[in-house]
């Protein structure tokens, strides 16, 4: 069964996405070689 899905929304995570995101949980980790990633969503 084959189905159909269509794209609800699109974003991109970048270094300094995932920074906040890491220093607001562990003030100690650190970000290093971090590759902006883009993020498609289907429903």
């Amino acid at each position: 069964m084959k189905e159909n899905y269509q794209k609800f929304a699109s974003f991109v995570v970048t270094a300094d996405d995932a920074r906040e995101y890491l220093y607001s949980r562990d003030p100690k980790r650190r970000v290093l070689k971090w590759t902006d990633f883009r993020v498609d969503l289907f429903i």
